[in-house]
Order: C-alpha cells, then structure tokens, then sequence
C-alpha cells in the first residue's frame, strides 16, 4: 500500500513539474488554444508515468 502511494505521489510530482514547463512553453510560443493545451496536458501525464516507471 505504501509503495503504491509513493508511486502516485511520484507521478504526481513530475506531473506538475512538466506541466509547468509546458504551460511557459506554451505561454512564450502563443499556442493558447484549447487543443495546445489538451496535448500538453496528456503528453505530460503519459510522460510523467513512462519516467516514473523507468525511472524506478
């Protein structure tokens, strides 16, 4: 239970971070589209998983 938990909190973590470089990357290049930001939002998360479990 508790390595399951470390695990979400793990992907949580790298979640917000890449989903903040995403955000200022998205910010700084002008793609503010609703679909830009979707994409962001599911690549970080796929992403995120993939580290996580590679990583571990």
């Amino acid at each position: 239970m508790k390595e399951a938990m470390q695990g979400i909190v793990q992907v949580l973590f790298i979640f917000v971070i890449m989903m903040a470089i995403s955000s200022l990357l998205n910010i700084f290049l002008k793609t503010t589209k609703k679909v830009d930001w979707l994409m962001s939002l599911l690549i970080s998360f796929i992403l995120s998983i993939i580290f996580v479990v590679v990583l571990n």
